[in-house]
């Protein structure tokens, strides 16, 4: 069911409970959210013991502004009719005449509503030398120059010592195009949250190097749908060429996708379209030892289709990155790639680092991991996470389909089985993949397969809480 549901109102603001709102555009998510803060502000001895978290300021601003409009007509009695609006109403008056008894002064800048970036900062300016940022630091919103920088200071070791070794050793898979190495590697500065835990690497490798398996296979899925999209309109023609090629050689069909299972079959399709040179292969490289007989109709309709293709050198890019990308299956040339890359992953790491320091910005993503440090550990928890655990007493968040990995374990570490947790977002207006909003967090907790694992995680956060968590879709 939806959030519009009435029901589902009803029980998604009993604030003693944890829920997870799936929630579409135009089900009432708004009105949702604002009855939810409006229940949970009504119990609460300080109003910022409810943390509200969001993506942008634009949306934790308006978030605030809604709030305050809903008290403000309660203050003023403003009519309402829908039986929403009178939910709403109640609510907002409780809130009322709790802050007058708590004597609160109730206005937007009482209200602890923060963007998830403005509150992974101020933990890291609270405990700077353990978060590792030395607190002087500015978070940007790209920060490809900065990985870019690392990865050719990283690269630059080519030759010196074992690591240089290696390095050489990476560039030899990519044929010594070091443009291409330096891709993948920027790729996976951008997304280390999913392998931050590099010390792994010494004390638990083969975890490092699933953890970083896992994180290529999602890239290479990502670079399979946009090679998919630019061939789009050719491939209905382009495959049935191939796969009667291929039947002439005895040789299966090929099927594409954007899993990268499809990953042999896309580099048997590239060796068709490209030479060993990677360059667009010529007509008489259009041969029978391909599959293509002399004035063959396949033939005929392959040359003609590659001719086209030759014209969009962005799907040539697209096409020869993809024939670099490592297969994920243990075991043979392609595994032992992933095993060497997360050897080097600390080293890389280490020069994004020197960069961070030296131009004095970071990335969200170095933002997030620092204030996860500045919590400490669930047997070892800081005086910060002690103290946050006292102050906040429920979280918010929303836009919940942009939470990235890190993220999602910086909120399970805040709370330690007692503050009662709501998630709200949307799969579909998922908007932060650039950023590694993952929306596979999202799905993890909404989805009917791992409904049990996400309402365990909740109700150890939540242990308090008679009812179990719910989730509603």
């Amino acid at each position: 069911m939806t959030a519009s549901d009435h029901g589902v109102r009803r029980e998604a603001i009993d604030p003693t409970r944890s829920f997870c709102v799936s929630a579409p555009a135009g089900s009432g998510k708004t009105e949702l959210l604002t009855q939810r803060l409006l229940a949970l502000l009504a119990r609460v001895d300080r109003s910022e013991q409810v943390l509200a978290i969001t993506f942008t300021r634009k949306a934790a601003s308006e978030m605030a502004l809604r709030v305050m409009e809903k008290l403000e007509q309660a203050r003023e009695n403003v009519p309402v009719t829908a039986e929403h609006e009178r939910q709403t109403r109640a609510l907002a008056l409780a809130v009322i005449d709790h802050a007058g008894h708590k004597q609160w002064r109730l206005d937007d800048t009482t209200l602890n509503i923060r963007t998830i970036d403005s509150f992974c900062h101020e933990l890291t300016r609270q405990m700077p030398i353990l978060s590792g940022t030395g607190g002087l630091v500015e978070p940007v919103d790209n920060a490809l120059p900065l990985y870019e920088e690392a990865v050719r200071q990283f690269l630059a070791q080519a030759g010196e010592g074992t690591t240089g070794e290696r390095i050489y050793r990476l560039l030899e898979h990519f044929d010594n195009r070091w443009s291409r190495a330096s891709e993948l590697l920027v790729a996976l500065l951008g997304r280390r949250g999913d392998w931050a835990d590099v010390g792994n690497q010494h004390h638990d490798p083969e975890t490092a190097e699933a953890s970083l398996a896992e994180t290529i296979s999602h890239l290479s899925s990502d670079r399979l749908r946009d090679a998919l999209r630019r061939l789009d309109g050719h491939l209905s023609a382009l495959m049935p060429a191939i796969n009667e090629a291929r039947a002439q050689l005895d040789k299966a069909p090929l099927s594409l996708s954007d899993s990268p299972d499809s990953l042999p079959d896309w580099h048997t399709m590239i060796s068709m379209l490209l030479t060993a040179q990677s360059e667009w292969r010529k007509p008489r490289g259009v041969n029978a030892k391909l599959g293509f007989p002399p004035k063959s109709d396949h033939k005929i309709l392959f040359a003609s289709i590659l001719e086209t293709l030759g014209a969009d050198s962005q799907l040539l890019e697209a096409l020869i990155e993809i024939k670099h990308l490592p297969a994920t299956t243990r075991g043979g040339d392609a595994w032992q790639l992933i095993v060497l890359i997360s050897s080097l992953l600390p080293v890389l790491q280490a020069h994004l680092l020197l960069v961070f320091q030296r131009s004095g910005q970071v990335d969200h993503t170095h933002v997030a991991l620092a204030a996860t440090q500045a919590l400490g550990t669930d047997e070892m928890p800081t005086a910060l996470a002690q103290r946050l655990d006292y102050q906040i007493e429920h979280i918010l968040i929303d836009e919940f389909q942009d939470t990235d990995p890190i993220q999602w374990r910086l909120f399970a570490a805040l709370f330690d089985g007692e503050a009662p947790l709501t998630l709200i977002g949307d799969p579909k207006q998922a908007i932060y993949r650039f950023r590694g909003g993952d929306i596979r967090t999202y799905r993890s907790a909404v989805s009917t397969s791992e409904r049990q694992r996400f309402s365990q995680s909740v109700r150890m956060m939540t242990a308090a809480a008679p009812p179990p968590p719910q989730t509603i879709q």
